[in-house]
């Protein structure tokens, strides 16, 4: 029996260090059907794994070199968004946030693919489930990173030093993984964009498109989002500078 080959779609911050752990992680020979618009990555990406990734240019050799075609008329569909970031991807620590049931018969495999990617697997409970689960972290995390820059040049400009209240956060109610992770103040989180000169980090542009997405409100639902809003109008100035 020929080894799996699995296609990948899109080889940035994120998806480059998430294509790597699937060839890492799952079995020997699997081969990596990639594509993305950058046909400089593609070449980095060939390099790595230069007999088991194969680049495909265009809709044409997507469709001659796809084995997925010639095994089944059927093709199954999941939502599975993620979180965790550039950090996450590559660790492979990934959260992913499934839409299907529990009992989804593809689960058991479903599990193995994303298990190579990261390290906690949701199933949300049904089709689109899992982009709800995703839009409404992001809606959570961003507004508590609004909070905790807000907060940390509260103290700075009152005279703490942001490490002092950074780990005084820690033992306290403000504790999160934003700040933890992501602290927006050069130097007191060393693995931090903003103290990696802003590399890695969660585009602000990218952030305004998802809280676009977060306000609008799903047919049926009647919802009150005042802090999304505000949230928004903060993320919308902070992109145009």
């Amino acid at each position: 029996m020929s080894p799996p080959a699995l296609g990948f779609i899109g080889l940035g911050v994120m998806g480059y260090p998430m294509a790597l752990n699937l060839l890492n992680k799952l079995e020997t020979g699997t081969r990596l059907h990639v594509y993305d618009v950058s046909s400089q990555i593609l070449d980095k990406s060939k390099s790595e794994a230069p007999n088991l990734v194969s680049i495909c240019l265009s809709a044409r050799d997507v469709a001659e070199r796809s084995a997925v075609w010639k095994k089944s008329t059927m093709a199954s569909f999941y939502d599975a968004p993620v979180s965790g970031g550039s950090l996450g991807a590559a660790a492979g620590t990934l959260t992913f946030m499934l839409g299907c049931n529990e009992d989804d018969p593809k689960l058991p495999l479903l599990k193995e693919l994303l298990g190579a990617m990261g390290s906690s697997i949701f199933p949300c409970g049904g089709f689109s489930l899992g982009l709800t689960a995703k839009l409404c972290n992001n809606y959570c995390s961003g507004l508590i990173a609004i909070a905790t820059a807000e907060a940390l040049n509260i103290g700075i400009k009152s005279g703490m030093d942001p490490s002092l209240l950074a780990r005084i956060f820690t033992t306290s109610t403000a504790q999160s993984t934003i700040k933890d992770k992501w602290n927006p103040v050069p130097g007191v989180c060393p693995n931090a964009p903003a103290s990696r000169d802003y590399q890695g980090g969660f585009k602000v542009q990218l952030m305004k498109r998802i809280s676009a997405l977060l306000l609008r409100q799903p047919k049926g639902l009647v919802l009150s989002c005042i802090l999304g809003r505000l949230g928004w109008l903060c993320i919308t100035r902070r992109a145009r500078m």
